[in-house]
């Protein structure tokens, strides 16, 4: 019996706990879209990803010319030459995929070099706001397992927050 009211004692005041804490949403990437580093952190990550998606069709295309040529001379080779050339083809296909590896992998560290000092200013606006309005829990609107978006929406203030983080962060970057 004694278990049982503690039980009950302990759901009660759970509950009452609960519900008087407070709870907003706010759209991270409405706020990531707002800011203009973010536009370019993008432009950056684009144009890095069009140069390497040039050179790698460019390579391929060499790569693609230098196996026809050595098809349509096959017949005026010996075997063992034609082996040669084609491992050393070989060997040029494989380090194509290496490197085309190599740039994706860099791609990515340059995406999250370029987006970790947003995504900090972004958190540090959300904590800074969520003191200022006393909410206790701020959940991300814009992740697709939020299935209800009712309550305060603090994205406007984050936005706000955001814009004067990332204007003085260019202000103590210029400074330097």
């Amino acid at each position: 019996m004694k278990n049982v009211l503690f039980s009950t004692l302990i759901a009660l005041v759970g509950m009452f706990s609960l519900n008087a804490q407070s709870i907003a949403h706010v759209d991270r990437d409405v706020v990531i879209d707002t800011l203009p580093s973010q536009a370019k952190a993008a432009a950056e990550i684009e144009s890095f990803r069009k140069r390497a998606f040039e050179e790698l069709r460019e390579t391929q295309q060499k790569l693609q010319g230098d196996f026809r040529k050595l098809e349509e001379e096959r017949d005026r080779m010996s075997p063992t030459a034609y082996r040669f050339e084609e491992n050393r083809l070989n060997k040029k296909a494989q380090e194509f995929q290496e490197r085309q590896m190599e740039l994706e992998q860099q791609i990515q560290v340059i995406t999250q070099e370029a987006y970790m000092p947003i995504m900090e200013r972004i958190d540090k606006a959300i904590e800074k706001v969520a003191k200022a309005e006393k909410v206790d829990y701020i959940i991300d609107s814009s992740d697709p397992s939020f299935l209800y978006t009712g309550g305060r929406d603090l994205t406007s203030k984050v936005v706000q927050e955001a814009l004067r983080l990332e204007k003085e962060a260019a202000s103590s970057a210029g400074g330097q």
